[in-house]
């Protein structure tokens, strides 16, 4: 090799060396020598999401009342029919006694109305209308021998007089009243 092209050879080292080891701070890049293992490796992924059912079903009672106890937990499958909660029913059990209790006493007033009324109970009205019948007599005979009396002017008081005339209406109407009662009861219920 020729002395100036190694001159140039050895300048151009001097000059390179020079500018790749006079730059501070990158060193050797550190290695990690490890043995090599095979194995099957999981692959898995985390994610951040809300998960949301397909359908949604909003439950009621019919009847209003404090839960007593749960019987099914938030997420658990449930079937059409499954009591999911029980209820205090101590009000509801004192209204459904008090209803049985009016539907008994509306079968007891059906049967009542479906047999009619009992012979005892049309002997009693036919003995009403007789007493009603009475006390219209008795009625009509005072208003009559009162009427006398006040149009002769023999004592009686027009105040007497209006007494009469109203005893004798009442009268009346008592005896409509009772005949009236009796003829039902003898027609029997509707």
């Amino acid at each position: 090799m020729p002395a100036p092209f190694r001159l140039i050879l050895l300048l151009s080292l001097g000059v390179f060396a020079q500018t790749t080891f006079a730059q501070p701070g990158a060193g050797p890049m550190p290695v990690v020598v490890a043995p090599v293992v095979e194995r099957e490796v999981a692959s898995y992924r985390s994610f951040v999401a809300n998960v949301n059912p397909n359908r949604q079903s909003t439950i009621g009672s019919a009847v209003d009342g404090r839960v007593v106890e749960f019987l099914v937990n938030a997420g658990q499958q449930v079937t059409a029919g499954q009591s999911l909660a029980l209820l205090r029913t101590g009000t509801i059990e004192i209204e459904i006694a008090g209803a049985e209790a009016q539907v008994a006493l509306a079968k007891a007033e059906l049967a009542e109305l479906e047999n009619g009324f009992r012979p005892e109970e049309i002997e009693l009205a036919e003995a009403k209308v007789e007493a009603a019948i009475a006390a219209n007599r008795y009625a009509q005979a005072k208003l009559n021998r009162t009427e006398r009396l006040f149009k002769s002017g023999a004592g009686v008081s027009e105040n007497e007089y209006d007494e009469a005339v109203a005893a004798a209406l009442g009268a009346a109407a008592s005896l409509r009243g009772a005949e009236s009662s009796l003829e039902m009861m003898r027609q029997g219920p509707r």
